[in-house]
């Protein structure tokens, strides 16, 4: 839904987003220039397995981009699915593996034609995705931590002062801290001494 919150104690809803592709619709975010709203789905609530595709096209829990310069009328310009199946040893394990689009987070790009998001994928680790092309998203950069054949377990990603950082569920790898070549600062805005996911950092 997206909702016009000017006067905050009386909230109107402008339009309301309903794709039956989308399983379940989990976490939502803006770009920093308003237009693109980005909406990721935990397929079967990232509980279900069956998730990891090699497909970018495919919707299961994938990351869809709805073009929401009319806010009365949001039109789908594209989506974006894991593109590889982690390592398995069993066919057992594949059926646990969830590769879905969960707790991401879009860079405050300096380039204003720009949009760039980083997004954990549980057993398929993080992933950096270009959608300045919404229609042809592309991976620039992934990360698949493997120690002693265990499988990440990514569960959040978000970015802050020129780092990724991850944390994990239940491969117990903790936290983790990233860097991705071409997004330091030259590149990409500073959000401050402070730090909330749901910023709205203007360009």
């Amino acid at each position: 839904m997206i909702a016009d919150i000017s006067n905050p104690a009386k909230p109107k809803t402008r339009s309301v987003i309903q794709k039956p592709a989308i399983e379940l619709d989990h976490s939502a975010a803006l770009t920093w220039d308003g237009k693109y709203a980005v909406i990721g789905d935990e397929h079967a609530g990232a509980a279900g397995g069956v998730g990891c595709s090699t497909d970018q096209t495919s919707p299961v829990g994938a990351m869809w981009f709805y073009d929401i310069t009319d806010r009365r009328a949001p039109t789908l310009a594209g989506s974006y699915s894991l593109p590889r199946v982690p390592p398995v040893d069993t066919p057992e394990e594949a059926e646990r593996f969830r590769c879905t689009t969960h707790n991401y987070s879009i860079l405050p790009t300096k380039d204003r034609d720009s949009y760039i998001a980083v997004s954990p994928y549980y057993s398929g680790g993080l992933s950096v995705v270009d959608f300045s092309d919404p229609s042809a998203p592309e991976e620039k950069g992934f990360y698949l931590q493997q120690t002693d054949g265990v499988n990440p377990d990514i569960w959040s990603g978000y970015w802050f002062k020129n780092r990724i950082f991850t944390n994990e569920n239940s491969s117990g790898y903790g936290v983790g801290v990233f860097k991705a070549k071409g997004l330091g600062r030259k590149k990409v805005r500073s959000l401050g001494g402070t730090f909330n996911p749901q910023t709205q950092v203007l360009p």
